[in-house]
């Protein structure tokens, strides 16, 4: 079975369409994820009492790449056109926490996807594993073992929005969300990604605007750049990607 990636249309061809009957989509039909991520973690509930909660201690941190405060567990959406730098902007919000897992359903393995991992400051990470499609047991694994989680784009990898959530709620350190815009400014399923996450953020020519976040006022802004710290040991170079 294949399922359009724009408008969700399936087919039962055993052969990939060329192209969507429903929306006339080009090369839009991908393998849909057998089993809903949210499913595949839901687990029993155990109760949580008001004080017990009230004892722990939330304590933020500041990402390095952009300044902004977020707790474990946080979900990031990243949107904008093509060309915005989306997918390197995630990069460089995970690159502070260990292990990493990239579903890179849009961009293929090689120069292209190489060069933005060094610009990260990714190369030379061995804790850094990368996805060619979003399947539901390896991402239940890389939650369960506190990795933050990549999804590059929502478009391709055919999540739900209750699923980022789930994820991050099975343990994974921050879940991030890449997603393109169309040409009308919205993407599948704009109103229940935005609802899901912590921190949403607008990315536009290499730069980026924090529209929403859930730990403090938003309307932060800046350049989708590498910070100068001790944690990047990569050599300079590499290729320039505009993702």
């Amino acid at each position: 079975m294949w399922s359009c990636a724009i408008c969700n249309a399936e087919s039962t061809s055993p052969e990939r369409p060329s192209w969507c009957s429903s929306c006339w989509g080009l090369g839009t039909y991908v393998r849909p994820v057998r089993r809903p991520v949210a499913e595949l973690l839901a687990q029993a509930a155990q109760p949580l009492s008001a004080a017990d909660l009230c004892r722990q201690r939330w304590a933020l941190s500041s990402c390095e790449a952009t300044g902004l405060s977020w707790a474990p567990g946080a979900v990031f959406m990243l949107y904008g056109p093509p060309g915005g730098r989306k997918t390197t902007l995630a990069c460089l919000v995970a690159a502070q926490t260990a292990p990493i897992v990239l579903v890179s359903a849009e961009m293929a393995a090689g120069p292209a996807l190489a060069g933005l991992l060094h610009h990260a400051g990714l190369s030379r990470r061995t804790d850094c594993s990368i996805l060619r499609q979003a399947d539901a047991s390896a991402l239940a694994d890389a939650a369960n073992a506190g990795a933050a989680i990549i999804l590059d784009s929502i478009q391709l990898v055919l999540l739900q929005p209750g699923d980022a959530r789930a994820l991050a709620d099975a343990g994974a350190t921050m879940v991030l969300i890449v997603a393109q815009i169309r040409k009308d400014g919205l993407f599948r399923g704009q109103s229940g990604w935005l609802h899901e996450a912590d921190i949403a953020l607008h990315v536009v020519d290499g730069a980026w605007t924090c529209v929403k976040s859930r730990f403090e006022a938003p309307g932060a802004s800046g350049p989708v750049s590498r910070p100068r710290t001790p944690h990047h040991t990569d050599e300079p170079g590499g290729h320039h990607v505009g993702r």
